[in-house]
């Protein structure tokens, strides 16, 4: 069998952009689509139309035209290569809707393991005419990259990486130890992007862009020896001339594996190299948070350009000079080389040594990634565990014990679903398709006026019947009944009848919209396979959606398919800001809450267009006013049912196991301590005989602290440090306060100093004493 050895990490995914509005049947009359996400469709060629995409990604005669479809081709017929639509733009671009252009097709490919054999067996005939089989894999890969863990291709791949002993020795250095030669000069605290490289800056009399800043900082940080710099394809000839003049050498892009350069002590990076918002957001929907996607793309290149210098030379002992537009991209580099020093262009201020949010402490067995990728199995399981239990499905005993075994005994859900599982071993294991629906006088009664008896499968006799309700006239707004979809057990709680805790049960999905600009006809194309009823409500402008289900859910799958809409509402902005933004060349403002347009307004910006959900009814106990004629505005009464192809009935379990949520983080990397567990702590301190180097104490307690990204319980870790400093230290309390200072090189705890020196005196936390 082959080994095979790969020199760089392959490109794991791609985005096509292709603005097509009038001829996008020249590949999508080829296509057809496999729902894979709540946003997104695997795409395939149809049976009789490979052909017509192979000619697309052979492009034999070198047309222009179908060099456009050319790349998209290549990966679509490929069996390698996984390739997704935005099911909103595709929709749309088939209906002729395309609004100027803005929907164009967005295609997102991620490639698969498979690249590196299927594992499948084959059959062949060899030299000899006798049948032989051969194994389509190869013996070994071996992926020789730097940085693998901060790459796509590891955040995506569900593979088991190992490090390569032998290969590993042979390494000339696999970590960077020349930090003390390495200084890092950034323009931007914000992250650099091509809108801030090409925002302008009053300079005297003139205006100049940020990259102008930039080249001119160039030729007062650069001594004349000479440097490497890296600019994007649609800025290098404005910059060129001036960076030729002063010694500048060009980069491309991709600077992989060029040694040329080892002589040269000084680099740029003015290249901007994230990835288009839709490929951003489509791989955050994969499961890759946004700062790993930045790591992955734009941080690497960063890291790749340098390593270009004499810092590729492990026996160089030259300084290195390097600039960057941002200081995120300066402290990811800093993290690589140790020591090195890093500071702002502008005012020289230096930015204090720290990690980098995302990033797993040294110590750490696992990456981040490795644990978010284990946090969203484990949450996976126990919903589509509990979709059965609740659907009276069969469930093997054996894969409920591995499922709540696997979540751990401080589970809330996992013990709240071990009792579900005991009461449904009570009842006959048959699946029930009918719930009793409770219409109800008002929001006050706890007792349901009367009930309709609605049989999940039946979702048209339901509509028609709402829609049959629909055409009523009521003189009052609280003359109308209200209804809810979900089951309850007046039993579960002595205090409410249609709490949280008589849950038991929902089937479809309801929205309230008030108060905002987001139409029910754009709502349904944000969602443009489900099927959904829009109508009116008794108030001129609002209107509530009604979205069937093919099966009943739990109170977290109804959840969570309820924020999924949120969160694909909230990545959406109207037609014409898609058009304004265009003529304005900025981003799109897309749909936010009115609470968070508030926020924007007190901020003094210009405020997000509102999307009006109703963000108090989104739990499955809400109830929600029965469809009716809207007296005020007969004009703005309607009932539209959403049914026409592609669109289906939702399909909850579909929902939630291809959830495209942004996973929550993995737990923190530093775990509360209580107050006992350090009074324990404080006497065996006490009883310890064994002399301590202080310094070393000390040293350790505020490395431990500084390695705690923000958000990651730092709160609790900064106290923890000072109990160390105070008690194995024998830092006084009243001495304690230049160690605060010191450690907390962000001032993040400053307000907390005194507290913290009282609640260490207190005794609270152990005394010296034993």
């Amino acid at each position: 069998m082959w080994h095979c050895i790969l020199d760089e990490i392959p490109v794991a995914s791609t985005a096509h952009q292709i603005n097509v509005p009038d001829h996008h049947r020249m590949i999508t009359n080829h296509l057809t689509l496999k729902k894979a996400t709540a946003a997104h469709s695997i795409v395939e060629a149809t049976e009789d139309s490979r052909h017509k995409l192979k000619a697309y990604a052979e492009n034999k005669n070198m047309d222009e035209v179908a060099s456009l479809f050319s790349d998209t081709a290549k990966e679509i017929i490929s069996r390698h290569y996984d390739v997704y639509s935005l099911d909103s733009n595709y929709q749309r671009l088939l209906n002729g809707d395309s609004v100027r252009g803005t929907y164009g097709l967005q295609f997102f490919s991620i490639l698969r393991p498979s690249i590196f054999g299927s594992q499948e067996a084959k059959e062949y005939l060899d030299d000899d005419g006798n049948h032989s089989k051969h194994v389509d894999q190869f013996k070994t890969i071996t992926v020789m990259g730097a940085c693998l863990k901060d790459s796509l291709m590891y955040y995506l791949w569900d593979a088991k990486f190992e490090p390569h002993e032998e290969i590993t020795k042979g390494l000339r250095y696999d970590k960077h130890d020349c930090g003390d030669r390495v200084q890092i000069r950034y323009l931007l605290k914000d992250r650099w992007s091509k809108h801030l490289r090409d925002s302008l800056h009053e300079v005297g009399d003139a205006k100049l862009t940020t990259l102008e800043l930039l080249v001119t900082a160039i030729k007062s940080e650069f001594d004349d020896t000479g440097f490497v710099y890296m600019v994007n394809k649609d800025r290098e000839d404005r910059v060129r001339a001036d960076l030729t003049k002063h010694n500048g050498e060009q980069l491309p892009n991709s600077p992989y594996g060029l040694n040329e350069y080892q002589h040269l002590h000084q680099a740029v990076v003015l290249s901007a190299l994230n990835t288009t918002p839709t490929h951003f957001k489509f791989l955050e929907m994969m499961g890759v948070d946004g700062d790993s996607v930045t790591e992955s793309m734009y941080f690497q290149s960063c890291y790749q350009a340098i390593m270009r210098t004499s810092l590729r030379n492990p026996t160089a002992t030259e300084k290195v000079k390097i600039i960057v537009g941002d200081e995120p991209a300066a402290l990811f580099l800093q993290d690589l080389f140790t020591g090195a020093e890093v500071s702002d262009i502008i005012t020289g201020a230096k930015a204090i040594e720290k990690r980098r949010p995302g990033r797993p402490t040294k110590s750490s067995t696992k990456s981040r990634a490795d644990i978010t990728k284990e946090n969203k199995l484990r949450t996976k399981k126990l919903k589509q565990l509990e979709d059965k239990i609740v659907n009276g499905e069969h469930v093997d005993p054996i894969d409920v014990q591995v499922t709540l075994l696997k979540a751990g005994p401080q589970s809330k859900k996992a013990g709240d679903l071990r009792a579900k599982y005991d009461s449904s071993l009570l009842k006959p294991n048959e699946a029930t398709r009918k719930i009793a629906v409770p219409l109800f006088e008002s929001i006050y009664k706890s007792s349901a006026e009367d009930l309709i008896d609605i049989d999940v499968g039946q979702v048209d006799e339901f509509i028609n019947l709402l829609e049959d309700i629909s055409k009523r006239k009521l003189h009052d707004k609280h003359a109308n009944l209200l209804i809810s979809t979900t089951e309850f057990d007046e039993t579960a709680s002595p205090d409410t009848n249609r709490g949280l805790e008589n849950f038991v049960k929902a089937w479809g999905i309801w929205l309230d919209l008030d108060g905002g600009e987001l139409p029910p006809k754009e709502l349904a194309e944000i969602l443009p396979d489900t099927r959904m009823v829009t109508f009116n409500s008794w108030s001129d402008g609002n209107y509530r959606v009604f979205i069937p289900t093919t099966k009943f859910m739990s109170m977290d799958s109804y959840k969570e398919i309820v924020q999924t809409i949120i969160h694909l509402v909230e990545q959406s902005a109207p037609d014409q800001e898609h058009l304004d933004a265009k003529r304005e060349g900025r981003k799109p403002r897309f749909y936010v809450s009115g609470k968070q347009a508030a926020k924007q307004k007190q901020r003094g910006l210009t405020p997000n267009p509102i999307h009006g959900i109703d963000l108090s009814k989104v739990t499955p106990t809400s109830m929600f006013y029965l469809p009716c004629a809207c007296t005020n505005n007969p004009d703005w009464s309607f009932f539209k049912d959403y049914n026409e192809v592609p669109r289906q009935t939702l399909e909850p379990t579909f929902w939630v196991e291809n959830s495209i949520l942004p996973q929550p983080s993995p737990e923190p990397l530093f775990q509360r301590i209580e107050s006992e567990e350090f009074r324990k702590m404080a006497k065996e301190t006490a009883n310890d005989n064994e002399p301590c180097n202080q310094q070393e104490v000390i040293e350790e307690a505020m490395n431990a602290y500084r390695a705690i990204p923000d958000g990651d319980n730092r709160h609790n870790a900064f106290f923890h440090a000072m109990w160390q400093i105070h008690f194995r230290g024998r830092i006084p309390t009243h001495d304690l306060e230049q160690y605060m200072i010191e450690c907390d090189y962000d001032n993040h705890q400053k307000k907390r100093y005194s507290k913290i020196k009282q609640d260490l005196a207190s005794g609270k936390y152990g005394t010296w004493a034993a």
